[in-house]
């Protein structure tokens, strides 16, 4: 008897799948052991973990720069760029009929 639910399942998985690329890094060995010792903590590789703070960090400050850029726009540009970003975001849902 096959199992075919476990291979289309990680196929599945394998499709959504983002390419990865190696990266080596020199880091202090207190901060390897600090990161060690948090990915213990938190039952993750080193690996994801770095991959984690890594993308939340790079959140974080495509938010900050966002925030920034806004700022800097004055009060008209900032409705005018609320008004096209809801246009954008609401496009393909359907007006409402009254």
């Amino acid at each position: 008897m096959y199992n075919f639910g476990i291979k289309i399942r990680h196929h599945i998985k394998e499709a959504h799948m983002e390419k990865t690329v190696s990266l080596t890094v020199r880091i202090p060995q207190s901060l390897h052991k600090r990161m060690k010792e948090l990915s213990k903590k938190e039952n993750k590789s080193l690996n994801e973990l770095i991959r984690e703070l890594t993308k939340n960090w790079l959140k974080e400050k495509e938010q900050n720069l966002l925030f920034e850029a806004f700022s800097m726009l004055g009060e008209e540009d900032v409705e005018y760029a609320s008004i096209a970003q809801k246009e954008i975001i609401f496009a393909d849902e359907k007006p409402k009929e009254i």
